[in-house]
């Protein structure tokens, strides 16, 4: 009996100490992967111990502000150096503020096995949309340079984002501009499929990073690069969203598959923009089941 018991008890410890294990995370935080006007634009990077080999790049992006979500590690209080990555420690998802930053957690990828690369751009409203997709394109050469130190295969690379975080990941994932070959896509709730239709007439009042010229927009709309080259994409939105984000994602998956683009559609009833339910309130059954359905399509196409 009593060797039964130790048993156990050894099988409780050794599978407490696994978890931990699972759920270590080096951070690299504000890695700096381009300079321009004298500041730097960064990212962050979390790598877990258990890692897959495989990336995930975010696209920190709401209204074409990055970052638009929380960062998702602390400086630990006894630190004593800015540059040690040990002297940091990943925020777990119920900690994060206001909640409905949680949909974006980082926390159920990485224990997954995923590394992932939290990106920032240029700004609005001082940068334009085309100034910012630039930004970008840096991030993924770096990303793609430095690939092995950050313990993944930079052929395992995919990319997501929300709403303009949304559109730049499309866009980036559409490829005009490089060799980004990115092997899957997740777009929750995606703008600018076509910025100069007139359903985009608020946004682009709205949005100062739009307001350069027609010409420009129209060279940076999502109608002009979906091709058969586009990796596997998935669009999840709510139904309640705006016709700017509703409409276009239809189309989007219309032409995907008429491309012989492998995708999928999710459309959630009764809630909107960012997870709103009708009440205006943060869905967080929403956000997780958005959330698990990005891990199963980057699992199966990376």
């Amino acid at each position: 009996m009593k060797k039964l018991i130790l048993a156990v008890l050894l099988s409780i410890i050794l599978t407490n100490v696994f978890a931990q294990k699972e759920n270590i995370v080096t951070i690299y935080p504000d890695v700096v992967y381009h300079h321009k006007d004298g500041m730097a634009l960064t990212m962050d990077i979390y790598v877990p111990l258990n890692h897959n080999s495989k990336g995930v790049i975010f696209i920190n992006s709401g209204g074409f502000y990055s970052p638009f979500f929380s960062n998702q590690y602390k400086k630990n209080s006894n630190s004593l150096s800015e540059i040690d990555k040990d002297n940091f420690s990943f925020i777990p998802k119920v900690d994060l503020k206001p909640e409905f930053h949680q949909q974006f957690s980082f926390e159920e990828l990485l224990k997954s096995g995923f590394t992932v690369f939290d990106v920032r751009h240029s700004s609005t409203p001082k940068y334009m949309l085309d100034e910012i997709t630039t930004d970008l394109n840096f991030a993924i050469s770096y990303i793609k340079k430095y690939a092995e130190k950050y313990k993944i295969s930079k052929d395992r690379l995919g990319v997501c984002g929300g709403s303009a975080g949304g559109y730049l990941a499309a866009y980036l994932a559409a490829n005009p501009q490089g060799d980004n070959n990115f092997k899957a896509v997740v777009l929750y709730y995606p703008a600018g499929y076509d910025f100069l239709h007139s359903r985009n007439d608020m946004a682009r009042k709205a949005l100062p990073s739009l307001n350069t010229s027609e010409q420009t927009l129209d060279s940076l709309s999502l109608k002009h690069y979906i091709s058969n080259k586009m990796p596997p994409t998935i669009i999840l939105y709510g139904a309640l969203d705006n016709p700017f984000i509703t409409e276009p994602s239809e189309i989007l998956i219309s032409e995907f598959k008429n491309k012989n683009v492998v995708c999928e559609k999710i459309v959630f009833d009764k809630i909107g923009h960012i997870w709103m339910d009708e009440n205006r309130k943060y869905s967080n059954k929403t956000g997780d089941k958005a959330m698990s359905n990005l891990i199963d399509w980057f699992n199966k196409n990376l």
